[in-house]
């Protein structure tokens, strides 16, 4: 899959394709019209554009590589994480309810 977990770390290469991705991510968390837009869900980004959108991860990697023709590993897929998202998974016991 296209989502990579953290930026290259020393003396490792990128590749193009790595390059591209990261280019798209930083498009994305700089922009904050699409935190406005698409906060709390994944996006899949294609040439600077938000190509599928949504709460799970997976269907929209699938939406974007069905909408853009390409493979899902050549999609970057981000998470315009607001505070929704971030209390999703985390059990009511962590909040005392």
């Amino acid at each position: 899959m296209a989502t990579v977990e953290k930026p290259q770390t020393a003396g490792i290469p990128w590749t193009d394709r790595d390059k591209r991705i990261w280019s798209e991510i930083d498009w994305a968390e700089q922009n904050p019209q699409l935190y406005d837009q698409y906060g709390d869900q994944w996006i899949a980004i294609c040439d600077r554009k938000v190509v599928a959108h949504g709460e799970d991860r997976d269907q929209v990697l699938r939406e974007a590589s069905q909408v853009t023709g390409r493979s899902e590993d050549d999609i970057a897929v981000w998470v315009m994480a607001g505070p929704f998202f971030m209390l999703q998974d985390t059990p009511k016991d962590d909040f005392g309810l």
